[in-house]
């Protein structure tokens, strides 16, 4: 395990401003974790039960593995396009992350898990979602392909300049935030005064995460991450 990890950060395109590999001194385990998109869909999870434990609302387990799953197989996705000039090989292709090489180089197995992940969803969904759960979920996913033809458009490669008022981090945010509390908004009409401001904040909260890592990545040396966490905790 530690020998694929050193593989894939020392590649040329993913090391030296990659915060990874502090992570992977630190356990191989969180760098896994990171490589192969599951951080996403695990903070998913556990913002979604934080939500219903505010408006004292038991979600069955089946709420978080749904919306892990979901999250999971957009990350997967969405990482594996950004990866394309990686399998292009494209001699003017944007600097990328050691996850994107992760996702380049097993993109058959990360497929499969995409695959099993949508089969586990498309056996559980019509038996354990209710519909209202179902429905507001299905509002979301219709705005997807708009998300991914926008940010994976075919555009010559370059690294944009990061802003906090991105369009694609704000879609993120957005989308990231209303995905999770869905669970309990649907499920709790009237805990809909409670939610609304608490999903917006961490809707913005998710906004200002992808902003700063953004930044991190691309300008390591700018002040807008530190900017965007001051904002954060304001």
């Amino acid at each position: 395990m530690n020998t694929e990890f050193q593989s894939t950060l020392s590649l040329p395109h993913a090391q030296p401003r990659n915060p990874l590999r502090l992570f992977s001194y630190f356990h191989p385990v969180v760098a896994f974790i990171h490589l192969a998109s599951l951080d996403a869909p695990i903070i998913a999870a556990l913002w979604c039960l934080f939500f219903a434990a505010t408006v004292h609302i038991a979600l069955p387990l089946t709420a978080p593995l749904f919306l892990f799953l979901c999250v999971w197989i957009l990350y997967i996705a969405d990482r594996l396009l950004d990866a394309r000039p990686l399998d292009a090989r494209q001699p003017n292709a944007p600097r990328l992350e050691a996850r994107h090489h992760f996702h380049a180089r097993h993109a058959r197995v990360l497929l499969a898990c995409v695959a099993a992940a949508a089969l586990v969803l498309l056996l559980l969904i019509p038996r354990h979602m209710p519909f209202p759960v179902f429905r507001e979920y299905l509002s979301l996913a219709s705005l997807l392909p708009i998300y991914f033809l926008q940010a994976h458009r075919p555009i010559k490669f370059s690294r944009r300049s990061p802003s906090l008022f991105s369009a694609k981090e704000i879609a993120v945010g957005l989308f990231f935030g209303a995905a999770t509390i869905v669970p309990t908004w649907a499920r709790s009409p009237q805990s809909h005064a409670a939610l609304l401001p608490a999903g917006a904040l961490f809707a913005a909260l998710c906004w200002l995460n992808c902003i700063a890592i953004e930044t991190w990545e691309s300008q390591p040396h700018s002040s807008l991450p530190r900017a965007a966490v001051a904002i954060a905790i304001l």
